[in-house]
């Protein structure tokens, strides 16, 4: 899923989502990115076009986040 997409899904900004993804050496660690953590894949597919993906470490990683009640509150309002 480009990272349009992701952020309009989570209902968190282009660059927060970006910079979570990928880190921006700013406000977000390249070290502790999704990328660099294992948890987020991406290929580049046509031109400028990126698709990212959830690593099966990421896909549990979201299973156990999605348990927790925080994370069910923010779900239900989107």
């Amino acid at each position: 899923m480009p990272i349009f997409d992701i952020s309009r899904n989570i209902a968190a900004s282009y660059t927060n989502t970006k910079g979570a993804i990928l880190g921006d050496g700013k406000g977000y660690n390249v070290e502790t990115s999704l990328t660099s953590l294992g948890l987020v894949t991406y290929n580049k597919v046509k031109g400028s076009l990126v698709i990212y993906s959830l690593t099966q470490r990421g896909r549990e990683v979201a299973s156990l986040l999605e348990e927790t009640e925080p994370i069910r509150a923010r779900k239900s309002q989107l």
